[in-house]
């Protein structure tokens, strides 16, 4: 992954797509081939019309009123940018300031839920070390708590993502012992437990879910618990978990698909246990509404638009795309600049955009006939991509 050091300009982008993607070779803006001229007036015109610019990573109000009739918000994050996390937590509790029950499931390990979820509502005073793993998660969970703390309403913070690492689950157990210590039984369970490189820990995995199905008294617990529910979906995520940590370099697309029905199974479940709203921030190609980047597979967005009867027409998709800025490159080994006003063609949005809106932040729905009906450019982040494309079929807020 890569993180941000430093960003000047953050654009706030609703757009849905059918995607091409042209390489380009350099950071250098390319050549006037095959630039459409008869389309950068009609943009110019309705971006200035229709740009809402702000000065700080608060959304404005008349934003924040368009997004309270969603049961589902979706942001899609480039994992790079800092600013873009202060968004979503401002927009979080913007909505819980309106009386609305607002989560955010993140991209973290469903296994990791029930000590996130505990600390951003005061019920954990520290997040303990082997849960504070993800910078990104952390500042999100900062923000929350701060709000949490002199506010009734609280917005609560969810994991729902698989396990990829193998010691997501270990450290969850083990955490969740020691939370729970006056339960000897399930200490004594959970220290007799074998490490994830052992290997009967599949087999090990299965039977102490036979054990909450059938006798969960042997370790102290009853399936009214609180803590039975936690151990019981912790334990069905980490058996299809080790599957796709198993085959993930051998056979990556069905990994990547069930990872994807993870995610999607646990924001059917969070969803169905909030009568709110969910923000998921999760990497872009998550919160696409069809496959067009990444892995070919049913991405959450597209089964929150199109398969969840909780949420089909009450789902908004947003990506953020930082303009320019500074860097850590994808090995964290160095760091470079990128700037897609000057590095992007004359027709391009992101760059017309800019050159409206050249120091602040700014948000666009692509709400005009022009991005549905015409192929649009768009160097998408950073990297060196563009898309050319009807931008209303991939995102949309």
């Amino acid at each position: 992954m890569v993180s941000s050091k430093k960003v000047k300009i953050f654009f706030v982008f609703i757009f849905v797509t059918f995607i091409l993607f042209i390489s380009c070779d350099n950071g250098t803006p390319p050549d006037d081939e095959h630039i459409n001229y008869a389309i950068i007036e009609k943009l110019k015109n309705i971006v200035t019309r229709d740009l809402v610019v702000f000065e700080s990573s608060s959304f404005p109000p008349s934003t924040i009123n368009s997004l309270t009739e969603y049961k589902a918000i979706i942001f899609g994050e480039l994992h790079t940018i800092g600013e873009e996390r202060e968004l979503v937590s401002n927009l979080a509790t913007k909505l819980a300031d309106k009386g609305i029950k607002t989560e955010i499931c993140l991209e973290s390990p469903n296994a990791y839920n029930w000590v996130y979820e505990k600390f951003s509502i005061g019920e954990i005073s520290e997040l303990p070390d082997w849960a504070n793993y993800n910078l990104r998660s952390r500042a999100i969970l900062d923000s929350v708590i701060k709000y949490n703390s002199v506010n009734d309403n609280k917005v609560k913070i969810k994991c729902i993502d698989a396990n990829i690492q193998p010691h997501f689950f270990s450290n969850s157990f083990k955490g969740l012992a020691e939370y729970m210590s006056d339960n000897k039984l399930l200490t004594e369970y959970r220290n007799n437990f074998p490490n994830y490189s052992a290997n009967n820990y599949f087999d090990e995995l299965l039977s102490f879910k036979n054990i909450l199905a059938k006798n969960p008294e042997i370790i102290g617990l009853t399936k009214e618990d609180d803590e039975f529910n936690i151990l019981t979906r912790m334990l069905d995520d980490e058996i299809i978990s080790v599957n796709i940590r198993t085959n993930w370099q051998t056979d990556y697309l069905t990994s990547f698909s069930s990872r994807e029905n993870i995610i999607k199974a646990n924001a059917e479940y969070h969803l169905s246990n909030n009568d709110g709203t969910i923000i998921f921030y999760f990497g872009c190609a998550h919160a696409q509404k069809k496959s067009f980047i990444g892995s070919d597979v049913e991405w959450l967005a597209d089964y929150l638009y199109n398969r969840n009867t909780i949420t089909i027409g009450r789902t908004i998709s947003i990506v953020g795309v930082p303009l320019k800025g500074e860097i850590i490159n994808s090995s964290n080994t160095d760091t470079f600049n990128f700037d897609l006003v000057t590095q992007s063609r004359a027709d391009d949005l992101f760059r017309i955009v800019g050159e409206i809106n050249s120091n602040d932040y700014s948000w666009l729905a692509l709400s005009d006939p022009v991005f549905s009906e015409n192929k649009i450019r768009a160097k998408y982040i950073y990297s060196n991509y563009e898309i050319e494309a009807p931008l209303k079929e991939q995102y949309d807020a």
